[in-house]
């Protein structure tokens, strides 16, 4: 998950069964040749001034959003 020009905000990504959601390392993010794999990068979308959210905060809240949107949370 890092943003750029043409990250799409996570809530908007339209998940489909079989996504991979990949997370860079919290320090240096992406390696460049990992990134060029990717067919689209999402981004959370952040309140003015905040500097960013923990790697593992992030995964669960995109993780969360795919979980939602496909139905596929755990029945309790």
């Amino acid at each position: 998950m890092e943003a750029n020009d043409v990250s799409i905000a996570h809530h908007e990504f339209q998940y489909k069964d079989g996504d991979i959601l990949m997370v860079g390392s919290e320090h240096y993010g992406f390696l460049p040749e990992d990134l060029r794999k990717c067919t689209t990068a999402v981004k959370i979308p952040m309140v003015k001034g905040c500097r960013s959210i923990n790697m593992a905060i992030s995964a669960a809240i995109v993780l969360s959003e795919a979980m939602s949107q496909l139905n596929i949370f755990p029945k309790l």
